[in-house]
């Protein structure tokens, strides 16, 4: 369900004596043309899925690294950069092919096993093992952007205004579905700096990039940096796994840290006072932060 991509060590079964279910042999990817579906087996990793949906000129909404996959990020949520298009990943599945904890198999949809078909997209690892999903996919736009604006070297007090601000600009409503983004906030070059980057994936013409952008740059500093990767909504997927979406020629590399969720309500954002609390804090207890 979870094959190496939990940060809960659910890949390796979450605690001594579990029982782990390898889904590898589970690789069959078949695209419907007319009706725009796909069915997926759980052994597939998201490049093999964007890769094979790209031949025909498909996507679906999922996250950007290439060997995550497909079984526990469909059950669990599945979010990306064209997430605000097309939904979470789990929101595009029309059914779920599952082995129950008794032994016995069953295809859930909207109309048959509702409950089950609810329950498995959010919590399945609770119910049961998905061998399979079907999908309903998206025209792949023609054209996408990965860009990244960036803000080097800033002082706590300038950092919070840029949070606040890309607070504001995404709270206005006015934002294309197109745009999918991602703020993150790394160590400044000494004591008392943060620098920020606010990146992420345009799924339309690029010219109409920086106008969509003017409100928020009408509210912070200039910019110390950009970058831009234009190319097909393939390319862009590409460019996001780190250039390349084949995930069997190497094996995924691997890495250790500390990771932790905290969620803002959208009704109750975080206050002027509370993001300065916040980056006053990563600029100087986390500067020297052994993480």
């Amino acid at each position: 369900m979870f094959p190496q991509h939990s940060y809960i060590a659910n890949g390796l079964g979450g605690g001594d004596g579990a029982i782990v279910v390898d889904l590898s042999n589970f690789g069959n990817i078949t695209v419907h043309q007319e009706e725009g579906t796909a069915f997926i087996e759980s052994g597939n990793r998201l490049g093999d899925i964007a890769a094979t949906l790209g031949k025909f000129g498909r996507g679906l909404p999922h996250g950007s690294c290439a060997y995550v996959g497909i079984g526990g990020h469909a059950a669990s949520g599945g979010f990306g950069f064209a997430s605000r298009m097309w939904g979470l990943t789990l929101d595009s599945i029309s059914a779920i092919n599952v082995v129950l904890a008794n032994g016995t198999t069953a295809r859930a949809t909207s109309q048959d096993h509702a409950d089950l078909f609810w329950a498995l997209r959010g919590a399945a690892s609770s119910f049961g093992i998905i061998t399979s999903i079907e999908a309903q996919t998206f025209p792949a736009p023609s054209t996408g952007t990965i860009f990244q604006y960036s803000w080097d070297g800033t002082t706590s007090v300038t950092a919070a205004n840029i949070l606040g601000a890309i607070q504001r600009f995404i709270q206005t409503g006015d934002i294309p579905s197109h745009l999918g983004g991602e703020i993150n906030l790394f160590r400044g070059a000494v004591v008392g700096t943060i620098s920020i980057s606010f990146a992420g994936g345009w799924y339309a013409p690029i010219e109409t990039l920086n106008e969509t952008m003017q409100p928020l740059f009408a509210q912070v500093p200039p910019v110390s940096r950009t970058s831009f990767f234009t190319g097909t909504y393939l390319q862009t997927a590409e460019n996001l796994a780190g250039g390349s979406l084949d995930t069997k020629s190497a094996p995924d590399g691997h890495d250790t840290f500390y990771a932790k969720s905290l969620m803002t309500p959208e009704r109750a954002p975080m206050s002027d006072q509370a993001l300065l609390a916040y980056t006053t804090y990563l600029a100087n207890e986390g500067f020297n932060a052994e993480v």
